[in-house]
Order: structure tokens, then C-alpha cells, then sequence
């Protein structure tokens, strides 16, 4: 996503998102957004396997600068992620980034925090929430050259529907 003029920014800050053509090939962008408050990038994508339950994924990468306007930030996080879960209902959905101390969870109480680890000294301000609880573990990894915030690697630990369910006898009359 490039930064507009209408946008007031010109350094820091910044969202991107980068898929590997190994695991989607038709990624798309559904809503981007770059404002003094957010900025934030969501992509459809669906991948080669994915388990039965999940249509496809949504992702949204965020980033909530330092002094925003949090209010602002949340509403405008909230309306486009209601929005696309009405129209996507059977999607996973997973919206990570730099939250700068904000928590979503006051706006997306359904959604589960992944990142257990510190990112920037003793705080957790890197965030990847989900519609699914236990869908990753995380574990802290060095930084990305000169970042300020440790990498996390987020291990997938969520069991398919059809592995935790017990199964159900149905009796049909013909």
C-alpha cells in the first residue's frame, strides 16, 4: 500500500503484507486505508488447503501510530471488520500489527490475542488477533535488521473441527 498526500504522513509507521505464492496465488486487496490515525491493509486469500470449515482468509495488516486518536482508530478498525465478516461469514479472520498499546478486544471481543511474548522491550505492542481461539502459539525470534520490535514466529496449534468434534449419528427415512 502507498501513502497518499491525504494521508498527512510522511515516515514511520507503514503496513505490508507478503504472500507466499506457495500457499495463495489469488490474493486480493479488499480495503486499504492511510490516515494520521491507522493504516491498514486487508487482503482475501484463498488458499491451497484450508481446512472445510474456513471458506478463505482474511487478513489485515495494522498499524496504530503512537499519539492516534484511538477512538478513531478502533471505530474505523471495527466498521470494515464487521463489515467484511457479514459478507465472508465463514472465513478466518486475522488482523495483526503494531497496536501501540491499544486493545482491540474493546471493539472485537470475539477475537483471541496469539502474541504472548514481549515485542518492544518488557511490552507486547505487536498484536495478531483471530475469530478462532488457539489458533497459534507464539514464540519471540531476533529482530528484522534495524526494527525496534522483536519478529514473532506464530506456530499453528488449531485442530480442525472434524478431529475435535465427536461424530453424531443421523438416521435418515427413505
Amino acid at each position: 500500500m502507498d501513502r497518499t498526500a491525504a494521508s498527512g504522513k510522511t515516515r514511520g509507521g507503514g503496513v505490508c503484507l507478503l504472500i507466499n505464492t506457495f500457499w495463495c496465488l489469488d490474493a486480493a486487496t479488499l480495503v486499504s486505508f492511510c490516515f494520521p490515525d491507522l493504516e491498514y491493509l486487508t487482503l482475501k486469500c484463498p488458499p491451497f488447503y484450508l481446512p472445510r470449515e474456513f471458506s478463505s482468509v482474511i487478513l489485515t495488516a495494522v498499524y496504530i501510530p503512537p499519539h492516534a486518536n484511538v477512538r478513531i482508530a478502533l471505530d474505523e478498525i471495527f466498521t470494515t471488520t464487521n463489515s467484511l465478516e457479514t459478507k465472508h461469514s465463514k472465513a478466518l479472520f486475522t488482523v495483526a500489527g503494531d497496536f501501540n498499546q491499544t486493545k482491540l478486544k474493546s471493539v472485537l471481543p470475539s477475537y483471541h490475542q496469539h502474541i504472548t511474548c514481549s515485542t518492544r522491550g518488557p511490552n507486547i505492542l505487536d498484536h495478531c488477533h483471530t475469530n478462532i481461539k488457539h489458533a497459534y502459539r507464539s514464540i519471540a525470534r531476533p529482530h528484522f535488521g534495524k526494527s525496534d520490535h522483536k519478529a514473532v514466529l506464530l506456530l499453528p496449534a488449531y485442530k480442525q473441527k472434524l478431529k475435535w468434534e465427536n461424530p453424531s449419528k443421523k438416521v435418515v427415512h427413505c
